[in-house]
């Protein structure tokens, strides 16, 4: 057969480049491409991402592909496409271009660096605008650079070094798509009197809650079915006597609905961050998920009661709790009480985990309809937390107006209701009546200074406002409650890369990462800004 040029692109750049400049290039032969006989073929694919270890996988199954149609390795050249081995207006080399060059080399390709040449980059180098590409020695640097994000629980590479000024394409900065986690959609309800305890029945029933992590994480990172995981929280917790459907609220917290991202990996079972104490210890490790469960509500026994686990001991620090910690063995009997024990700081800690579990019972249209929503209207016409519910599945139905009159009609019965406030909010804000909806976040967080959701849509209002202050505010409250929020770092991140200020930017992009690397928003934004930087 002919011969084949393999053009790998920067996957990166493709975001935004079609690669026609470098195929026009190879079929008029000009450039790197002028010596190659007509009848050459040409294929593109990308590096497969940072840092380039995916390169050697494309690359094997190129070689089973040539195998399977009867091709040659010898007829194949790789070419590395200019936005990898060239400094342009746009961006420095790729700093991982001799790591991959070492892969490419190993599987016995020949390797051209360069493909299309822009005549206004040339122009620009003349000038001293940008550099040009020399090969150096920079191989050992690259590749210990490219291990390091290969290893587990290690972030990619900093987008700023410490004290150093960045210098970006501004504009490119301002009008550039940012990603930013949506808006909480949903209304909710108030937390219920007496529902602290960590003690006690379900409230939901499982298939509820299935549903309910399915919608917040369609692909949950477990080493088991889903619906196996949560029937074992009703197993384990129902055994123990805890709540089984709160306890799983407390594991969606500590794990992200199952996606994981911080210290400990999906791998290790532990759904609670068991022995997890920061700066990258990964705590526990089950060898299933049932065992894991066992754990998590084995421990969680420890705090609330003296009696012993009804199965045989799985949790490495119940003895420790038990031995060393009698002012807290038993003793705590409340999820709020687990505010800065279980985690540090976690000033609102248990508060959160019962938010969530609210938001769980809330309807949401599956479960429910009007007629119930009546019902419980008619039997309670007084009770500003029966009109929230009926309001909820109007708002599931798109009926707005009526949602809102629901929402205010509650609101004359308890003014100080923060979900009645909140559910007013999102309804204008369906409504397209934004600066009414911030007046309303404003009257949820001053009920409830600590409602994150509230604080996180008055930020992205405000932002839709060009009401920068604000939304500065509501993300850094955020952060104030919960020092681990990636979305309100990425906010923050977002906030300063609309106003082209790179370095408070790359700044809050660096702590976003440090927060959880996996969050694919925080990956994306972060690569997009290599590309802006000169």
């Amino acid at each position: 057969m002919s011969k084949l040029v393999v053009v790998i692109q920067c996957d990166i750049v493709t975001k935004r480049c079609s690669g026609y400049a470098c195929m026009n290039t190879f079929v008029n032969r000009k450039d790197t491409f002028a010596d190659y006989p007509p009848d050459t073929r040409f294929l593109m694919m990308t590096c497969g991402g940072c840092c380039g270890a995916g390169l050697s996988a494309k690359l094997e199954n190129l070689a089973k592909k040539l195998k399977k149609y009867g091709d040659a390795k010898e007829n194949v050249t790789i070419h590395f496409a200019s936005c990898i081995v060239s400094d342009s207006y746009h961006r420095p080399p790729c700093p991982f271009r001799n790591y991959m060059a070492q892969i490419i080399e190993r599987k016995g390709y020949p390797l051209v660096h360069g493909t299309y040449i822009s005549r206004m980059t040339e122009e620009k180098r003349s000038r001293g605008r940008t550099m040009p590409y020399k090969k150096g020695k920079g191989l050992v640097a690259a590749a210990l650079v490219a291990s390091l994000c290969l290893l587990p629980g290690l972030v990619p590479a900093p987008v700023q070094a410490a004290g150093e000024a960045l210098r970006a394409d501004t504009r490119a900065l301002k009008q550039a798509d940012w990603q930013l986690a949506r808006a909480y959609g949903r209304p909710m309800l108030d937390v219920a009197q007496g529902a602290d305890t960590i003690l006690g029945p379900a409230t939901i029933p499982a298939r509820q809650m299935v549903h309910f992590i399915r919608q917040r994480n369609p692909h949950p990172k477990l080493n088991a079915p889903l619906e196996d995981v949560v029937q074992a929280y009703y197993d384990e917790a129902g055994r123990e006597g805890i709540r089984p459907d709160v306890a799983l609220c407390q594991a969606l917290k500590e794990t992200g609905y199952f996606a994981y991202g911080g210290d400990v990996s999906p791998d290790q079972n532990n759904f609670c961050g068991l022995g997890a104490t920061g700066n990258r210890v990964a705590g526990a490790r089950f060898a299933t998920p049932q065992l894991g469960v066992r754990a998590h509500i084995q421990h969680l026994l420890a705090y609330a009661s003296t009696e012993r686990p009804k199965t045989a001991i799985v949790d490495p620090r119940y003895e420790l709790l038990a031995e060393k910690h009698p002012e807290l063995y038993g003793k705590v009997d409340s999820w709020t009480g687990l505010n800065g024990r279980w985690a540090v700081p976690g000033k609102h800690y248990g508060q959160e985990i019962l938010w969530m579990w609210t938001e769980a019972q809330t309807p949401d249209g599956t479960h429910d309809n009007l007629v119930t929503g009546f019902q419980k209207v008619f039997a309670h016409p007084d009770d500003a937390q029966a009109y929230l519910y009926r309001g909820i599945l109007f708002f599931d139905r798109h009926d707005y107006w009526l949602a809102e009159r629901d929402f205010r009609r509650a609101l004359a019965l308890d003014k100080t209701s923060p979900a009645a406030w909140y559910d007013l909010a999102l309804t204008q804000q369906k409504r397209g009546e934004l600066e009414a909806s911030l007046a309303s976040y404003d009257q949820a967080v001053a009920c409830r200074p600590e409602y994150l959701q509230a604080w996180y849509n008055r930020g992205l209002v405000a932002m839709e406002l060009k009401q920068d202050d604000k939304a500065r505010q509501s993300f850094q409250e955020i952060l104030r409650f919960s020092p681990q929020s990636a979305d309100a770092a990425n906010a923050m991140a977002v906030l300063y890369l609309r106003k082209g200020n790179a370095d408070k930017a790359g700044s809050w992009l660096e702590r976003a990462g440090q927060i959880n690397s996996a969050n694919p928003r925080i990956q994306a934004n972060r690569q997009q800004f290599q590309t802006y930087l000169r």
